[in-house]
């Protein structure tokens, strides 16, 4: 199981989609150079935020996260990218915590919603979407890698050396 098939679906991901990106765009606000000078438009949630950020958190904090924030000032970023690597993720961490990968990718086949009529996806189906869908692939990659191999060593879910040998 997928650690984020824990989270429901429909409004409720929505609405936690979009406090996250409210969070994210006060920390910019508040303690970012180049977004700190941003001017707030009346009833802007994220620089309401911002100001209560500002004022609440420990002088020492804030310092650590300008400094931070100025000296990655000019790195690129996307939250796109960002939220793509956190899903990743996500299904790594499923994929190791539970020992199986046809669980795993029965849960990221059915979080592709390539199968809404509750047929159960033949392996051909499964291969076929694998090529498409980058979850799924990139899924199948990491089961088969070294890092996959060691994180199973070190939750102790490995395969014991002698019966691998």
């Amino acid at each position: 199981m997928t650690v984020r098939s824990w989270r429901s679906r429909g409004p409720r991901r929505a609405t936690f989609t979009g406090a996250l990106t409210t969070l994210f765009g006060s920390v910019l606000r508040a303690f970012h150079p180049r977004h700190a000078r941003r001017r707030a438009s009346a009833g802007d949630a994220a620089a309401e935020q911002a100001a209560r950020l500002k004022k609440n958190v420990p002088y020492k904090v804030s310092k650590q996260l300008v400094e931070l924030f100025g000296a990655l000032g000019t790195t690129s970023w996307s939250s796109l990218r960002w939220r793509a690597v956190v899903h990743h993720v996500g299904n790594r961490t499923g994929l190791v915590l539970c020992g199986d990968l046809k669980t795993a990718a029965a849960i990221v086949v059915k979080e592709s919603a390539a199968f809404t009529n509750g047929d159960v996806p033949s392996s051909e189906d499964v291969r076929k979407l694998a090529t498409s869908y980058e979850p799924l692939r990139e899924l199948l990659r990491f089961a088969v890698s070294e890092d996959h191999f060691l994180l199973r060593e070190k939750v102790g879910t490995a395969i014991a050396k002698a019966a691998a040998a």
